[in-house]
């Protein structure tokens, strides 16, 4: 009987990093499902809390903007404004920047 220990320790070796990576992957996908039923939880408690018999958006922003742990999404999940709140904040944002981002010109300060 022929037997080669290098071919079979390389089909090893290949097998035992497929092995790794499945692994791997497999953690990965456990702990977003894990935040995921965290976040969903959080944002369900909100609804509770409302007094709403169903989750929406304006759940999710809240939670993301009450909880730091969820500081990260506030760029994905921002909660809903109204155009002209978000015109005013722009305008005292250029204010106090000393910049008019319209006419691309400084703004004098007295």
């Amino acid at each position: 009987m022929n037997y080669c220990v290098y071919c079979s320790s390389k089909k090893y070796n290949k097998r035992n990093s497929y092995i790794k990576v499945f692994s791997s992957v497999y953690r990965g996908n456990t702990y977003k499902e894990k935040f995921l039923e965290q976040f969903c939880e959080d944002a369900y408690a909100q609804c509770v809390k409302d007094r709403k018999k169903s989750l929406s958006y304006q759940h999710l922003a809240s939670v993301v903007s009450k909880q730091k742990r969820y500081d990260f999404l506030s760029d994905f999940v921002p909660e809903k404004i109204k155009a002209e709140a978000a015109l005013a904040e722009s305008k005292l944002t250029e204010k106090e920047a000393g910049y008019d981002y319209m006419s691309h010109e400084t703004l004098e300060t007295d």
